[in-house]
């Protein structure tokens, strides 16, 4: 699924079991999203930035996933 809208908050999370890192993030009334267990791309993403830009993220195909697959925030490469 694809969501679209402001990112309004971004939390660090407790790193997973292996030591790598995991963040949370909210979008402008659709919620909150959190980064996989032990996923590489997020090393490759500066979420810290990211509040108050817009933004899209993915998720898993399960309904009502809250997983992001995936994140593009505008002005950021």
């Amino acid at each position: 699924m694809l969501y679209q809208g402001k990112v309004t908050k971004v939390s660090k999370l407790k790193n997973s079991y292996n030591g790598n890192p995991r963040w949370a993030v909210w979008l402008d009334g659709i919620g909150r999203f959190v980064t996989p267990t032990d996923a590489g791309w997020v090393y490759g993403c500066s979420f810290h930035n990211y509040e108050g830009r817009r933004a899209m993220l993915w998720t898993g195909m399960r309904i009502n996933s809250r997983t992001m697959q995936g994140i593009q925030v505008e002005g950021v490469r």
